[in-house]
């Protein structure tokens, strides 16, 4: 992801669908499950998704 012709980001996605995805597509910042842990606490993380998702 490239923010604002300076800064590139390597992150997740919440889609992998190729005919979803377009470069240049305007996407926004979601928090999401990564996973459970040992303490039984849901642990987030961040991703981004096209905004109309």
């Amino acid at each position: 992801m490239e923010i604002h012709d300076e800064v590139k980001v390597e992150t997740r996605l919440t889609t992998a669908d190729k005919d979803v995805l377009k470069i240049g597509m305007e996407m926004e910042l979601k928090f999401i499950p990564a996973y459970i842990d040992d303490d039984g606490n849901e642990v987030i993380t961040f991703a981004f998704s096209p905004v109309d998702e």
